[in-house]
């Protein structure tokens, strides 16, 4: 119900139960016209404007807003649900993997239970082939290698801009 009266008040559907949203999207919705007295640079002449303009967005702009509304609403909820079903089983897993079986040409992932109760968290053990699990471990090292090489980069910035203070302060 919930989701729903927030894409209402998203879409600037009149309802009593989102009267504080449609006030929010509503100041999305319409824009001011600059207003009041505005001194002339020039030669210090005052210019009346008429009075704040309302203008109406562009139908544009309004399905945008809904399609970021409905989007953001979206998002919430699958988070909401996400973390309510980790909270209600409570499950926690240790991850070993087997070595590759020669016969088989499998690898086994095998997940055991360290919180949380078994029979709800049903730990499920996964077969993959060797050579995926290769590319598996080529990969993540691969990324570990990256962020490794970034950070070592970011430290040799940071020296040289330290370096290049000192030099600029000591002159």
């Amino acid at each position: 119900m919930r989701d729903s009266t927030h894409l209402a008040a998203c879409m600037g559907m009149e309802s009593h139960l989102v009267k504080i949203e449609n006030k929010w999207i509503d100041n999305w919705l319409w824009t001011k016209r600059p207003s009041g007295q505005r001194k002339n640079q020039d030669n210090n002449v005052t210019i009346n404007r008429q009075r704040t303009n309302y203008v109406r967005r562009s139908d544009r702009m309004k399905l945008q807003i809904a399609v970021l509304c409905f989007v953001f609403i979206a998002l919430a909820s699958a988070k909401r649900h996400r973390r309510g079903k980790d909270k209600l089983m409570g499950c926690r897993f240790d991850v070993s993997v087997s070595e590759c079986n020669q016969e088989t040409n499998m690898v086994t992932k095998t997940f055991t239970v360290t919180a949380g109760d078994p029979k709800t968290c049903q730990p499920e053990s996964i077969a993959y082939s060797c050579e995926l699990h290769e590319k598996l471990m080529r990969w993540k090292q691969k990324r570990q290698d990256k962020k490794k090489s970034k950070n070592h980069k970011r430290k040799e910035w940071k020296n040289k801009r330290r370096q290049n203070r000192r030099e600029r302060l000591s002159i």
